[in-house]
């Protein structure tokens, strides 16, 4: 009887030794905060920067109204018909990256996880959609000569 009293006031006393004080809400609400943070998306790489398109003539946007044209930069992709944010990148190299993009355009809102990825002769774009609901093709893009590219 004496052991199991013993080992009651032990478990009382670790008990006590755990207690803490209730958290202000001001802090509670900054630890929350804190674990909810996101750090940015690494960006698209510089390699991959610029003006690209389906034909050289869409890189001149009177001779086609830019309808295959696409501009990249650090975190957006612009097409004719809409703009993608970058979200999150899931991997990342020098020649490639995999991210989501978060899009707009024609009065819609949409995401998609992309690989774009840069040919060994670095002259075309390769653009992959990812996903379950991924379109299976492969899109390629030359880059446009001249400045921004």
């Amino acid at each position: 009887m004496r052991r199991q009293i013993l080992a009651c006031c032990m478990c009382l006393a670790f008990a006590a030794c755990d207690a803490r004080e209730p958290a202000s809400r001001d802090s509670s609400n900054a630890v929350q905060a804190a674990g909810s943070e996101r750090r940015p998306p690494r960006p698209v790489p510089e390699l991959l920067h610029g003006r690209w398109a389906r034909t050289i003539a869409d890189c001149v946007a009177a001779d086609t109204g830019g309808q295959g044209l696409v501009v990249l930069s650090a975190d957006t992709l612009r097409s004719y018909e809409s703009v993608g944010r970058l979200t999150d990148t899931i991997e990342w190299s020098p020649r490639r990256i995999v991210g989501t993009f978060a899009f707009t355009g024609e009065g819609a809102s949409w995401r998609r996880r992309l690989l774009l990825s840069l040919s060994d002769d670095g002259r075309t774009l390769i653009a992959e959609e990812r996903g379950d609901d991924a379109a299976r093709d492969t899109s390629r893009y030359l880059r446009c000569p001249g400045p921004g590219s």
